[in-house]
């Protein structure tokens, strides 16, 4: 199926998923995006979409494209709003800032992201700030103004559960590792290890990886 200039386009959520594609097909075939939507599978092909919906996408290696900006403006004229990224990375850390935290405790504490807003504020934002230090040990540096600036989106989201919260009702595999552990520095050399994220990290694998054990009430 795949001719000598056709290109994949991966959007998918956390770290490791264009690497992977590259392994298999060569890096210059592969581009990643983004997206900003809060969705819920609902049943075999139907989804309830809740708020937001854009994506944004780039190169895995290298700079904009005149594909990477066609491909956008495929999304933009069929009503998705998208936006090509100047650093592919630099986007999937922005995404994480949001993903560890709300995916991840979401799914831990079975919380939805307006009970996250209300009851876990704090390790929420400490768990931004540590996801911030972390990119900035590989040079992709955010304004900390950052944090306030995803907590003011969330708000808008109502009750939303995220895709792995829903995952561990539903008893379905869930974006463990992409999303919460390969992100999470593991050596201290280049970055102390992050305490909330280190302790979040083995709270998870315990709670979630032992079947025996129930949701939380």
């Amino acid at each position: 199926m795949l001719k000598p200039d056709s290109a994949i386009l991966t959007l998918q959520n956390g770290l490791g998923n264009e690497q992977r594609l590259a392994e298999l097909f060569g890096e210059q075939r592969v581009l990643g995006g983004i997206a900003f939507v809060c969705i819920n599978r609902t049943g075999p092909g139907q989804i309830s979409h809740m708020d937001h919906g854009l994506i944004r996408l780039g190169e895995y290696r290298g700079r904009p494209s005149e594909r990477a900006q066609w491909l956008a403006d495929l999304f933009s004229a069929s009503n998705v709003p998208c936006s090509v990224l100047d650093s592919l990375a630099a986007g999937r850390w922005e995404k994480l800032i949001w993903n560890v935290p709300f995916n991840g405790l979401g799914a831990l504490l079975d919380y939805s992201t307006d009970l996250l807003l209300e009851r876990a504020g704090d390790l929420v934002r400490q768990l931004m700030r540590e996801v911030i230090d972390a990119a900035a040990a590989l040079e992709i540096d955010f304004d900390p103004t950052i944090i306030e600036e995803k907590m003011r989106h969330t708000l808008s989201m109502g009750a939303y559960k995220t895709s792995m919260q829903i995952d561990r009702q539903m008893r379905r595999p869930m974006e463990i590792e992409a999303i919460i552990a390969a992100p999470c520095p593991r050596r201290p050399a280049r970055v102390l290890q992050p305490p909330g994220w280190k302790c979040f990290i083995s709270c998870f694998w315990r709670s979630i990886h032992d079947k025996r054990k129930r949701l939380p009430s």
